[in-house]
């Protein structure tokens, strides 16, 4: 298998895993202790594993029926790409805001960096006003 391949998978891994099952003990099997998050939610240095579960439960404790497909993925060498699509019910608090109970389907592209077979970076571009403007937290 191509490497490009194997990190392809891994990174399939922990949207279904992960991100589908909510299962974030899961989390330290794919992705390095002293991963960086250069886009990390507010409130977040982005720095290390824990604080990437830390923003995972945040926002699994806001959306707790979250699901995210994969629309697109390509990768080069130790880069893989994805554009995604994430749905969910906004049945918990999201930071400050409270609970909506409104469904919210929006857009994002990861860009993940893998070494040794574990995640060690990642940048993200996800459409937040879209999310925000469903979960009636900004004007649309």
């Amino acid at each position: 298998m191509k490497k490009s391949d194997e990190n392809k998978a891994l990174a399939q891994r922990f949207y279904n895993e992960v991100m589908n099952t909510h299962k974030l003990a899961d989390v330290k099997s794919l992705v390095a202790t002293d991963f960086i998050d250069h886009n990390p939610s507010p409130g977040h240095t982005g720095k290390g594993l824990d604080d990437l579960v830390a923003q995972l439960n945040e926002m699994l404790i806001a959306l707790p029926d979250f699901h995210m497909t994969v629309d697109l993925m390509v990768a080069e060498e130790d880069t893989v790409v994805s554009y995604l699509t994430m749905t969910g019910t906004n049945t918990g608090p999201f930071g400050n805001m409270p609970a909506s109970n409104n469904p919210v389907k929006f857009n994002g592209v990861d860009i993940v960096h893998i070494k040794d077979g574990k995640a060690i970076e990642r940048w993200g571009v996800f459409d937040n006003l879209s999310m925000m403007t469903q979960m009636g937290m900004a004007g649309g």
